[in-house]
């Protein structure tokens, strides 16, 4: 059962730990991840199941194909009207090595926009892809309330914050 990326194009997430979030395909690369009770159903009769959601999504982000594209997350249930997908974010990318280093990187074709001090990357998605297993223990941390070590150690680092590795 493969799976396309369709924008607007809803799957149902369930994690190892029952955790269930809606992902929703946006206009170009990135998915946008709801929480379950955000959803709510529109029917329109001889089409397609319409859905809605309600308030901010949980993240948005890159997720790698492979994440969706072997049915791990199940078949489109439905699709989000094109006007009702939330604004496609800009992520950063920063050098692990020189971290004054900081570029805002375009949601649609990945390259980068323009060079960025760190301090506007702060609350910006990192640009990467993220594997199922990844973007679940999002799903199931956001749940229980406390912060995703894989989100942590992608965040942007500001310069003269990083711990030495000797401590």
């Amino acid at each position: 059962m493969g799976v396309r990326f369709t924008p607007g194009g809803v799957l149902k997430v369930v994690t190892e730990s029952g955790d269930v979030a809606y992902a929703v395909f946006m206009r170009k690369s990135s998915t946008a991840f709801y929480a379950e009770a955000a959803l709510t159903e529109v029917r329109r009769e001889g089409r397609r199941r319409r859905y809605v959601f309600t308030g901010p999504p949980l993240f948005i982000t890159w997720v790698a194909n492979a994440a969706y594209a072997k049915g791990r997350w199940g078949r489109v249930l439905g699709k989000v009207h094109p006007d009702d997908l939330p604004d496609d974010p800009v992520y950063f990318r920063q050098d692990s090595v020189t971290l004054e280093h900081c570029w805002l990187v375009d949601h649609r074709t990945g390259l980068d926009i323009r060079p960025a001090d760190p301090h506007e990357c702060v609350g910006l998605e990192p640009a990467a892809a993220w594997d199922d297993i990844h973007v679940e223990s999002r799903i199931t941390d956001h749940y229980a309330g406390r912060p995703n070590d894989f989100f942590e150690i992608t965040k942007v680092e500001l310069p003269g914050e990083r711990i030495p590795e000797d401590r």
